[in-house]
């Protein structure tokens, strides 16, 4: 992720348009009603058939966090993959790996499996500085 200049991150929400710039304003505008919290990774999860992510354990701070920036982005933008990122049917996910093929993802996975303990950390509050925009 970070070879494609991806910074860590929680994926929360998906949205499609043609004014890009558009969301990163309003996201900038709305930011001071995002605060800091922890977030508990305790699992490794995988979407199949390429992606190896951790997951954190689902909490009122992603659930307010996934309903606030819906809220924002429904009047100005689509939803997008298909609804998944809409409240109460997502999954907050933060990938670690992606476009494995199947030899890569069963290494990666055993990996990951023998060192990865769970931990805490904390969601950054500056979210203009993380926010990808994906052309």
């Amino acid at each position: 992720m970070l070879d494609a200049k991806i910074p860590p991150h929680v994926t929360i929400v998906f949205f499609q348009s043609s004014n890009k710039q558009e969301l990163v304003d309003i996201l900038e505008e709305n930011v001071v009603e995002f605060k800091s919290d922890k977030i508990f990774f305790s699992s490794i999860e995988m979407f199949l058939p390429s992606v190896l992510y951790l997951s954190p354990i689902l909490n009122e701070y992603l659930t307010s966090s996934n309903m606030k920036i819906n809220e924002i982005y429904s009047k100005v933008a689509s939803v997008g993959d298909c609804g998944r990122y809409v409240p109460y049917s997502w999954v907050p996910h933060a990938a670690v790996a992606t476009k494995m093929n199947n030899d890569e993802m069963r290494i990666s996975f055993q990996v990951v499996q023998d060192d990865f303990k769970a931990f805490q950390g904390n969601a950054d509050e500056h979210w203009q500085d993380v926010i990808h925009i994906r052309k």
